[in-house]
């Protein structure tokens, strides 16, 4: 039995990984980081410890390609009972950068995640896990331009433009795991 809809959700995967991504578009240059003259910015880890046997048997092949360790049954009961799952995660979860600093993204998990943008935290576009959750979900054109603009693949890495920023509190969550979260503050740029 699968818990995902494979139209759901490995179609929007797909459909990702066919349009290609403003995030993996950027993906594999530069990754020793630094050099835009932005100041040192910051770094966010997207972490998970998906097991790929186990994951792959029950959402899809290819779902994870990570060595992880935690059990797809296990990662539903974890998720059932804390809402949320400890090793997926983005880190840090709360942060900070001046006006202009690079915001570098780095995918060290073996899923699929996203970065999306959200003015409030809420469900995300996996119907099963905001069902699990009790969230309600995004619309369909909001999660097929989340996974399409905003996906960092397993191993990945990715930047988000500082235009696409502004002062005070930037939320991003993740639209598979809705509970990965992050709040970026935007500073004002001040010299130090």
């Amino acid at each position: 039995m699968r818990i995902f809809g494979a139209a759901a959700a490995v179609g929007a995967l797909a459909l990702a990984a066919a349009l290609g991504t403003t995030a993996t578009a950027q993906a594999d240059r530069g990754s020793g980081g630094g050099g835009d003259g932005g100041g040192d910015g910051q770094t966010i880890r997207i972490e998970d410890d998906c097991d790929p046997a186990t994951f792959n048997e029950a959402v899809g092949a290819g779902t994870c390609v990570g060595d992880g360790d935690t059990l797809f049954g296990d990662f539903i009961e974890e998720v059932t009972a804390e809402r949320e799952a400890g090793k997926w995660r983005n880190h840090p979860d709360d942060t900070h950068v001046d006006m202009g600093e690079t915001v570098r993204l780095s995918n060290t998990g073996g899923e699929f995640h996203t970065f999306t943008r959200v003015d409030a935290f809420g469900g995300g576009c996996a119907p099963p896990l905001n069902a699990i959750l009790g969230l309600a979900p995004r619309s369909d054109v909001f999660c097929g331009v989340a996974f399409a603009t905003t996906g960092v693949p397993a191993g990945g890495s990715a930047t988000v433009a500082p235009s696409d920023l502004h002062v005070g509190d930037n939320l991003f969550q993740c639209m598979i795991h809705p509970w990965m979260q992050t709040t970026l503050e935007v500073r004002a740029d001040h010299h130090h």
